[in-house]
């Protein structure tokens, strides 16, 4: 009897750890894959900085800067992207990272683009975009600003250019751009392959030290949308269908940025069915596919008794990672062990491939191998 109970006793211990693990391996970690983060900032602030302004029909930078920056971020929004300006647009529904008090004060203590710079690094986007519109006569077109430098972020290779401003002044340039600011170079050669044909000329791209693509974390490009101070093209710029036109055309870059296709992972997982070396036992992602992207990395989420490690996954081929998994890193336990991979895309998007166990029994394990295979994302 006593030993019937205690069997008892047993089986059910085992049934409560098995579902423990389960719980932990499809509640800890976030499935889906991750959405871009856009920063829009609408340049200077209407009622308080006006920007360029054409004296013959008061049409005003700011308010054009607004409008636009409005529309790119309700379409981004309506595709799905998180999406944030940094300061309030009247009528816009898109939240703000500042309010326009703070942007009012950083006016008022002369560090308004640092109060927008560090708004936008604090929320560690994918990308800033910063709207703006010309002043020069009746010079016309749009043009489109990166920056290699990138102020107290990377300040190797770093060396002055003359002229970029027009006023005597230097701009700084980076012979070695990080990855951030190359990526703003592409982004500014897809917004000009892609405002072709606008109906107003492009004029250039230039790479020049702007504050908010210099002091700024992520991607960053600011747009000069046309000239304010050219009547016709103010007029244009001011209309509401070519607003339109120029928000299609932004949010068509950024998607090609990012990409639009649907990731579907596919693989299996499996332990080795051997003798634990050196209390060591190795989990393997194999035979792996992924249609839409390529595969970057795989990463290996191990669960004991509560305890999760993580552990990257090192590359065999191109179709295999495998992970050692140290017992000593769980107390040298034996018993069960849960096991979910991870398949990563070349964006840094994650996929679950699916979850299995070992048990370590001793100084041997054995698996239990499954075929699994991801949700379509995207």
């Amino acid at each position: 009897m006593k030993n019937s109970v205690l069997g008892k006793v047993k089986i059910i211990g085992v049934f409560l750890m098995t579902f423990f693990l389960l719980f932990l391996c499809f509640s800890s970690y976030p499935i889906s894959a991750k959405v871009p983060t856009i920063v829009i900032n609408p340049g200077h602030l209407v009622g308080r900085d006006s920007g360029a302004v054409n004296n013959n029909n008061n049409i005003q930078e700011a308010t054009l800067n607004a409008e636009l920056a409005s529309k790119v971020a309700e379409k981004l929004k309506d595709i799905g992207y998180d999406v944030f300006l940094t300061h309030p647009v009247t009528g816009c529904s898109i939240p703000a990272l500042l309010t326009t008090q703070q942007v009012i004060d950083g006016y008022n203590s002369n560090s308004s683009l640092k109060t927008i710079g560090d708004a936008i690094n604090s929320k560690n986007p994918d990308l800033a975009i910063s709207i703006h519109h010309n002043s020069g006569g009746n010079a016309s077109g749009y043009e489109f600003y990166w920056s290699s430098y990138r102020a107290g972020i990377d300040n190797t290779d770093i060396y002055k250019v003359y002229g970029l401003w027009g006023n005597g002044d230097f701009s700084w340039r980076d012979k070695s751009p990080c990855n951030a600011a190359l990526k703003s170079k592409d982004f500014a050669e897809l917004l000009k392959a892609n405002f072709s044909g606008i109906g107003i000329p492009f004029r250039n791209i230039i790479e020049r030290d702007d504050y908010i693509p210099a002091h700024t974390k992520c991607p960053s490009v600011l747009i000069e949308a046309g000239f304010v101070s050219n009547d016709n093209e103010s007029r244009k710029l001011a209309d509401n269908t070519y607003q339109n036109d120029e928000a299609n055309r932004i949010v068509k870059s950024i998607k090609q940025l990012f990409g639009e296709v649907a990731v579907k992972a596919s693989g299996i997982v499996t332990s080795e069915s051997s003798q634990v070396n050196n209390n060591v036992f190795s989990v393997n992602a194999e035979q792996l596919k992924m249609e839409g992207s390529n595969i970057s990395g795989v990463s290996f989420e191990v669960y004991k008794n509560g305890k999760i490690v993580w552990y990257d996954g090192i590359y065999k081929s191109a179709d295999k990672f495998t992970a050692n998994v140290p017992t000593k890193d769980f107390n040298y336990e034996t018993g069960l062990y849960g096991i979910n991979a991870y398949v990563k895309d070349s964006l840094g998007n994650h996929y679950r491939l699916g979850t299995t166990f070992v048990t370590v029994a001793n100084t041997k394990i054995t698996g239990k191998v499954e075929r699994l295979e991801s949700e379509t994302t995207g």
